[in-house]
This record gives structure tokens, C-alpha cells and sequence, in this order.
């Protein structure tokens, strides 16, 4: 397996996403994209599983787009927390994504914890 750290691609690890209806979207080896500043833990994932075997590991990852953890998924008791950014970004049940620190949060249709609960 590769030990050259997260932004090598990982010659063992395949990563295929899909969204609606199984389009798929991306099809690669494992990797950091450095160009996004963003990945999920399904990177971190296939990272640990791809130095956990010795086999070849396929990570297929199945979503709507646009779906996060730290949002539509967030579990009840989770707490808005406060970043460096100068956002508060939303806890389990609070609308809407994020609001800048001191600000009052303008409801709308979205809120955290959304997909949870369905």
C-alpha cells in the first residue's frame, strides 16, 4: 500500500461516487483532490481500510450531493459551534447552514439534522 500520505492517489483504494439513479460522478484512485477544500470521511475510510488489507479495497460512496455529516445528517444534541471563520454554523435542528457571529439567524426551509430525521 501507498505511505506517501493523503494527497498521493492510492494505487489500492478505488473511490466511485454516485448520486440520483446511480449516476456516477467521480471514478479514481483514492485521493485528496487539492483543488476542493473539502472531502468526507469517506476518504478517511478508504484511507484506513486500504492499510488494513493487503486486497484491493472499492469504496462506493452513495448520495444525493450536497450532503453533509455536519448538516442534513447531523444527529439530535448536536450543538452549533462557533468557527475561526466568523460563522456559527448549525446544530441539530437550526436553520439556516451558518450565520455570522453576533448575527441573528434567519430561519428557512433547511435545517440541520434534516436528513436525520427522515
Amino acid at each position: 500500500s501507498s505511505k506517501e500520505g493523503w494527497s498521493a492517489p492510492r494505487a489500492d483504494v478505488r473511490y466511485v461516487e454516485v448520486h440520483n439513479k446511480f449516476q456516477v460522478v467521480e471514478n479514481t484512485w483514492l485521493q485528496i483532490d487539492d483543488s476542493r477544500d473539502y472531502f468526507g470521511p469517506e476518504m478517511q475510510f478508504g484511507y484506513i481500510m486500504g492499510e488494513l488489507f493487503d486486497e484491493p479495497v472499492l469504496v462506493i460512496k452513495a448520495a444525493q450531493g450536497h450532503s453533509s455529516l455536519g448538516g442534513e445528517m447531523l444527529p439530535p444534541g448536536s450543538e452549533p459551534y462557533e468557527m475561526e471563520d466568523g460563522y456559527v454554523y448549525a446544530g441539530y435542528g437550526d436553520s439556516p447552514r451558518r450565520w455570522q457571529v453576533g448575527a441573528t439567524p434567519t430561519q428557512n426551509s433547511w435545517y440541520a439534522g434534516m436528513k436525520y430525521d427522515q
